[in-house]
């Protein structure tokens, strides 16, 4: 199946763990990924339960806990590309802009 639009969620089960991601804007954030999730656990609930209020002197959206994290997404910390343009550092930012599988696979 190959689809243009990005399904909101996207889970992926094995015999005893679940990788449950959110595709929101294009960026693979990372809801659940550990122990088997139930069938009926609702993705949209877990990505609420990861929001937080506001604190001074922070950004108002923190950056995604993302399979790649990136600079340009907002991520403080060590990326999870790194690359340079001629020598020149520069902040890689990067969207999810397709999703392909097999029949089958995709909730």
């Amino acid at each position: 199946m190959t689809s243009n639009a990005l399904p909101e969620f996207l889970r992926l089960d094995g015999r005893s763990t679940t990788l449950l991601l959110s595709l929101a804007d294009g960026i693979p954030q990372v809801l659940h990924w550990g122990a088997k999730l139930a069938v009926d656990v609702d993705a949209a609930t877990l990505l609420r339960l990861l929001e937080r209020g506001a604190t001074h002197a922070s950004p108002t959206r923190p950056a995604p806990l993302a399979l790649t994290p990136l600079a340009g997404s907002g991520f403080p910390g060590r990326p999870g590309l790194a690359a340079h343009r001629g020598g020149q550092d520069w902040a890689q930012y990067a969207v999810l802009t397709r999703v392909e599988s097999s029949p089958g696979m995709l909730r």
